[in-house]
């Protein structure tokens, strides 16, 4: 056999091993059957706040108060439809603002799905085919706060703090703004009807 060949089998019983270990692991993590926080068995409740002693059998002694987790709240209709309105003019402004001289109004196109017919009429208007660009430039916009400011179903105001990262060529130029967007719901779904910068 030659040399190698025998390094070739060394290596893969290396990995092999390693590969056994790993699912051995992942197994058996799987397989717990529950979660301890420090010091107690499993089946044990873990030490009460405080420095109260915990009774074997998990059983709190008497007097002692043992915290519970509350449920998660479930949001109420209204608050799903605010959340949807405010994700909305996110996913609108980080689109359309996020775009490079390279990329052919791909920003604008993208976001025809998220806005009114009357503002897409707007929108298209600035797509120039074979507009060639004077050197490469870049705005990258990633929103940071998203606050309702006016709820009035089937219309709603946004605004957004975005933190800026715009290139021109070559110079890096970080900087926030705030945009305002005007959101009305048609057909189950909330669009950006018009927005500004403020």
């Amino acid at each position: 056999m030659t040399l190698r060949a025998r390094i070739f089998i060394l290596i893969s019983l290396v990995i092999l091993v390693i590969l056994g270990i790993s699912l051995f692991f992942l197994v058996r993590r799987r397989a717990a059957p529950s979660v301890t926080t420090g010091g107690e068995a499993p089946g044990e409740a873990p030490a009460p706040a405080g420095g109260a002693a915990t009774v074997p059998g998990g059983a709190a002694p008497a007097g002692s108060v043992t915290p519970v987790a509350a449920p998660a709240r479930q949001l109420t209709p209204e608050e799903v439809e605010q959340q949807a309105a405010r994700q909305a003019a996110r996913i609108f402004i980080e689109r359309f603002y996020t775009y490079s001289s390279a990329g052919n109004f791909q920003n604008i196109r993208e976001v025809e799905a998220l806005v009114t017919p009357a503002l897409w009429e707007k929108l298209q208007r600035q797509i120039k085919p074979g507009a060639a660009p004077a050197g490469f430039s870049a705005l990258e916009t990633q929103v940071v706060v998203v606050e309702l400011t006016r709820w009035e179903p089937p219309a709603a105001e946004v605004e957004l703090s975005v933190a800026e990262t715009r290139e021109q060529q070559g110079i890096i130029k970080r900087g926030q703004r705030r945009y305002q967007a005007t959101l009305t719901k048609s057909s189950g779904v909330w669009q950006v009807a018009s927005f500004r910068a403020l």
